[in-house]
């Protein structure tokens, strides 16, 4: 009588079932790695949607541009912006969401290769332990 998972394993192509094979013997550091890859790689993807709160837009343009005062009073240079010109605030708002994306995407590069160059040292040293043994 033939198991289920001899079945499955029939099923599998021989590089399929190597790599099944290899994926529930991987120690914990490199699943671990795999994992951790999996998720950079998608918070790079979902990058594209990512948009700043208005709140942070105006802390942002706050801390880049002085007070306004009209006639004594002193306004939020974002306050003042978004109140006379709606366009030219949007406009603002873009430039620096694409900025912060810009910075964010080289994070996430920079963080992916260092887990990828991590995880082929790893695996290298196992093929390595394995071909000792």
């Amino acid at each position: 009588m033939v198991t289920t998972e001899e079945k499955t394993n029939k099923e599998l192509s021989g590089k399929a079932l190597k790599r099944k094979i290899c994926e529930n013997l991987e120690p914990e550091e490199i699943k671990d790695l795999r994992q951790q890859l999996l998720e950079k790689q998608q918070e790079l993807e979902e990058l594209d949607d990512w948009e700043m709160d208005e709140c942070d837009v105006n802390d942002y343009l706050d801390d880049c541009y002085p007070e306004v005062d009209l006639a004594g009073v002193k306004y939020s240079f974002s306050r003042v912006l978004k109140d006379v010109d709606d366009c030219r605030y949007d406009e603002f708002k873009t430039d620096i969401e694409n900025q912060q994306r810009e910075e964010k995407e080289e994070e996430l590069q920079d963080e992916i290769e260092d887990i990828e160059t991590e995880l082929e040292e790893l695996i290298g040293e196992e093929d390595e332990d394995e071909k000792e043994e």
